[in-house]
């Protein structure tokens, strides 16, 4: 289908804010289709969608990049553990083994939106309860293999449709007891690699369609949101618990229900 301006907007908007918040980018993207009566887009799209997301937090976090790097190492938290980057591979490879295996079994299931709206809430359940029964007491600079590698696990379940990765990759690092603050902030790193990767596989469609006015209006609006969204989610999270996103996702599962059946 040829996108309208406006629909380039809402895509780009809902991709951008719900990439990095724990509520299923995904999901969104496939409830917004449904809300808004509006044919699936070209998966060109949202290739380009996610090229806007992945700019996001290239540059939110080119600091960051820098200092794991060793190109600088003006932060601490990069001077007390050396290992970072390693840990980083290591929770991106579990995600990347199965989603090679599985990756198109994944996207050719066609979900109802109950269905969809159901996976966001038990993915917004699985981490209120990992906030609020674990610890808050470890700082990423203490990432270990084990750790990484559990976080990795948990990234696994983000290849169901409706399953938010940032939601499943923070609940892991809960459940290893890193602060709210740090489990976000190493969730967003472990994203890099992970939409680099899903974006290159999907890189051809992007090359084979070309990108026009309509879908560049998508990447920037897709990289303001979420440059914005990350910015705002990390100060957000150190005072309130995560429990506000099942809130969320119960009134979102209520909405789709209502529109659903009547």
């Amino acid at each position: 289908m040829e996108m309208t301006l406006l629909q380039s907007i809402i895509f780009g908007l809902v991709q951008g804010v719900t990439e990095f918040l724990p509520i299923s980018s995904s999901g969104h993207l496939v409830l917004v289709q449904y809300f808004f009566g509006i044919d699936e887009p070209p998966i060109s799209f949202f290739v380009a969608l996610h090229v806007g997301s992945l700019a996001a937090v290239l540059i939110y976090f080119w600091r960051d990049w820098l200092n794991i790097f060793g190109i600088k190492k003006d932060m601490k938290m990069y001077q007390k553990n050396s290992k970072l980057l390693l840990y980083i591979i290591i929770a991106t490879i579990p995600a990347v083994i199965v989603g090679l295996i599985f990756n198109d079994r994944a996207e050719n299931l066609i979900l109802s939106p109950i269905i969809i709206a159901l996976l966001i809430v038990f993915g917004s359940f699985i981490l209120f309860l990992a906030d609020k029964f674990s610890a808050r007491t470890r700082k990423m600079e203490t990432m270990t293999l084990k750790s990484s590698f559990f976080i990795g696990i948990a990234q696994v379940f983000a290849l169901i449709p409706g399953v938010s990765r940032s939601g499943m990759t923070i609940a892991g690092a809960r459940m290893c007891a890193f602060t709210r603050a740090d489990a976000a902030r190493f969730s967003f790193l472990i994203a890099t690699p992970i939409i680099a990767g899903a974006g290159l596989m999907q890189f051809k469609y992007l090359i084979a369609d070309g990108i026009n006015g309509v879908m560049l209006v998508g990447i920037l609006v897709s990289f303001a949101a979420a440059v914005t969204t990350i910015h705002y989610f990390l100060a957000f999270i150190k005072k309130v618990s995560y429990a506000v996103f099942l809130y969320y996702s119960l009134g979102l599962l209520a909405v789709v229900s209502i529109t659903f059946y009547i």
